[in-house]
């Protein structure tokens, strides 16, 4: 009853994050068994456009960079994500940033990658609220992290 006394004479900054995602990687990144070929040809294609120098990737084709990103975007389907712009940058991310890097490019480890990045975004915060008298709480938590339910939402408190 004190923490809670506490907690109401103060304001807190909480942010309400979506639930952690541990779906697989074929269920977070999909695509027609069809187009798998289609898509492992482009995805090759994207990376020999690609060069590491010095631990940096790096491309002079940078129109070609986009129609593949483009073409790509349009056969990949990921979880909760329907805007292109949104899609073409996951994959931007995923491939040019991350598989690029690896000794071994194909398909299976770009949807890892790919996975990868859709549950680093879909992991993020969403909403940031300012609670002044947090009354509801059902819970506190325990450790470094300060969690709390309040009408069914997670918070997490940021001190």
């Amino acid at each position: 009853m004190k923490e809670i006394r506490k907690l109401s004479a103060q304001f807190y900054s909480m942010t309400q994050s979506k639930h952690q995602l541990q779906y697989p990687d074929d269920q977070l990144v999909r695509w027609k068994d069809d187009d798998e070929a289609l898509i492992a040809k482009y995805v090759q294609k994207y990376m020999e456009i690609l060069r590491v120098e010095n631990g940096q990737v790096k491309t002079s084709e940078t129109i070609l960079l986009d129609v593949y990103r483009r073409i790509l975007s349009e056969y990949i389907e990921l979880h909760e994500i329907t805007d292109l712009e949104t899609k073409m940058g996951l994959l931007f991310h995923s491939a040019f940033l991350r598989l690029k890097k690896y000794n071994k490019q194909d398909i299976y480890m770009f949807r890892h990658e790919l996975a990868a990045e859709v549950r680093s975004r879909m992991n993020r915060p969403v909403h940031t609220y300012r609670v002044l008298f947090p009354l509801h709480l059902t819970d506190l938590g325990k450790g470094d992290k300060k969690q709390f339910i309040c009408y069914g939402l997670h918070f997490q408190l940021d001190s």
